[in-house]
């Protein structure tokens, strides 16, 4: 079996990151072509729409994050030389309806809040608002659900797949290391100018910072009871899972 560090297992971590990031782009792309079809009108009406259309393509978005997170999954335990079959677990649709609702809705309350600002320096006889989408905002919509959706689906699994093996007579020592990277990469680019001017790039948040690179077992819960990917919008941390390469035999209950 693979140690954690072979250049296989790096390889499939590498490429988690990436499909990560290519899921959230496409979810971002898909996301603004989407708002762009709401076009002008009542603050209200717009804003109501705006609302239904952010709202079913979060849902997508998540659904789209949900699979590749599991496809993801195994190629890591594959490439760690493991043979897991995954299982088969329902989406839990309450919990992405949930996540997209109150997506659409901080969208569009924000909508609402732009037209009142609009009218209380205008004379409400002068023509609507025109109400502009802010790129910024669906940016952390794409960037908080497609992480949010692609971790869960993952610690799904896992922590299934360690119930599912709780009372096996052998278990290998299956790990799972925070990462911060994504995190860090992503504030750096958007801080490009002080790095080039030589101020140092502020890291992540506090609670995602202490967690970076630290490795626990498959099944138990990270410190304080957060997951990566939901800490705090913009959230891009993700878990490494890996196999140490060598099997420890567990003495069951008398």
């Amino acid at each position: 079996m693979p140690s954690p560090a072979s250049p296989a297992v790096r390889k499939a971590h590498q490429e988690t990151a990436r499909t990560l990031l290519h899921v959230e782009a496409v979810g971002l792309h898909v996301l603004k072509g989407a708002v762009a079809q709401v076009g002008p009108g009542d603050p209200i009406a717009v804003a109501r729409k705006s609302h239904d259309i952010v709202a079913a393509t979060v849902l997508d978005i998540r659904a789209a994050a949900r699979t590749q997170g599991a496809v993801r999954f195994g190629a890591e335990i594959a490439a760690a030389g493991a043979s897991i079959p995954l299982p088969d677990l329902k989406p839990p649709t309450d919990l992405d309806r949930l996540a997209a609702e109150r997506a659409a809705r901080g969208y569009s309350d924000a909508l609402v809040k732009q037209a009142q600002e609009w009218f209380a320096e205008h004379d409400k006889a002068q023509a609507d608002p025109v109400l502009r989408a802010d790129a910024a905002y669906l940016e952390s919509i794409a960037a908080t659900e497609t992480s949010a959706a692609f971790n869960d689906e993952r610690t799904r699994i896992e922590k299934a797949l360690a119930a599912e093996n709780e009372d096996s007579s052998w278990w290998p020592f299956l790990t799972k290391t925070w990462c911060c990277d994504l995190e860090t990469a992503h504030r750096a680019r958007r801080l490009g100018k002080k790095t080039r001017s030589g101020r140092a790039v502020s890291g992540p948040c506090p609670t995602c910072r202490a967690l970076d690179k630290k490795t626990i077992g498959w099944g138990t819960d990270w410190p304080g009871g957060v997951e990566p990917g939901n800490v705090h919008p913009n959230c891009r941390c993700f878990v490494r899972f890996a196999a140490i390469p060598f099997e420890v035999v567990r003495k069951k209950a008398a």
